[in-house]
């Protein structure tokens, strides 16, 4: 690879990747880094026994930050953030919310924020933007960040927000996180997809279908390179819920299904990630 920084010509690289907190060793060789970094997503919200369906969680942001070698120590702590807990599904009306996502960081140069669990049973969860981690309210953090609405919304660098209505697919961002698929809110019907990169029509973890017991969401795919996909929503059931799928790197996980008997649990929401490049 050839590039520049600056007066400083580099012809090769190597990657560094964390997917769980550590410290950075900087290669004496280094002329330049790229720094990329994703926030935790949030877990999806549990399900109830009559029409109260579990809700996705939110994505986590993304942040990348070009630096000088010479700024960077020889050894800098990492910081990946965990993706939320899952909420649990219960026997009524008002299922637990998940855990927001954890905020990801490189030293004290950067930090990605975390996503999170929609702090209300009827309304999906804003995506953490680029300056501020979501608390799972509604309300569109600055600069970008999306508000939470009953349809899921997209965005660019912010985490993907959560929508509301029931099976509502998860949306994507372009380069933060996901956010998870709403669970089912009828015994006879399926929850949402998960939301993939860029698209809001709920390309990641299929939504469980219903079923007795119901199915569970599938699990968002996890990736190296950039945020993975969300959780799918848990299926509605006769007896118990399915379960909300975890969400993919960064990604909210899905919400769960309702249940005659009782609800399904929500999924937990995916990891964050830093990826560290290096230019000779």
């Amino acid at each position: 690879m050839s590039g520049s920084f600056g007066q400083i010509s580099a012809v090769s690289s190597k990657t560094t990747v964390f997917t769980a907190s550590g410290a950075f060793t900087k290669d004496p060789r280094s002329v330049f880094l790229l720094v990329q970094i994703w926030g935790a997503g949030g877990g999806g919200r549990g399900g109830g026994n009559t029409t109260t369906k579990g809700i996705g969680g939110s994505g986590g942001s993304y942040k990348e930050i070009w630096l000088p070698a010479s700024a960077v120590f020889a050894l800098e702590t990492v910081i990946v953030g965990a993706g939320g807990t899952a909420g649990l599904g219960i026997a009524g009306t008002t299922p637990a919310a998940g855990g927001n996502g954890g905020n990801t960081s490189f030293g004290s140069f950067a930090t990605a924020f975390g996503g999170a669990s929609p702090t209300s049973a009827s309304s999906g969860a804003t995506g953490a933007s680029s300056m501020a981690a979501s608390s799972g309210g509604t309300t569109a953090l600055e600069p970008d960040g999306i508000a939470a609405t009953t349809t899921a919304k997209s965005t660019l660098f912010a985490g993907a927000a959560s929508g509301s209505t029931a099976s509502s697919p998860g949306a994507g961002s372009a380069y933060g996180g996901c956010s998870g698929g709403a669970g089912a809110a009828s015994t006879t019907t399926g929850g949402g997809n998960g939301g993939s990169p860029g698209s809001v029509t709920g390309g990641g973890g299929l939504g469980g279908a219903a079923g007795t017991p119901g199915v569970s969401g599938a699990n968002g795919i996890n990736s190296i390179y950039s945020a993975g996909t969300g959780g799918g929503g848990g299926g509605g059931s006769p007896t118990t819920g399915g379960k909300g799928g975890d969400g993919g790197t960064a990604c909210g996980g899905g919400g769960g299904g309702i249940g005659t008997t009782i609800g399904g649990d929500g999924g937990k929401g995916g990891d964050g990630l830093i990826r560290i490049t290096e230019f000779f």
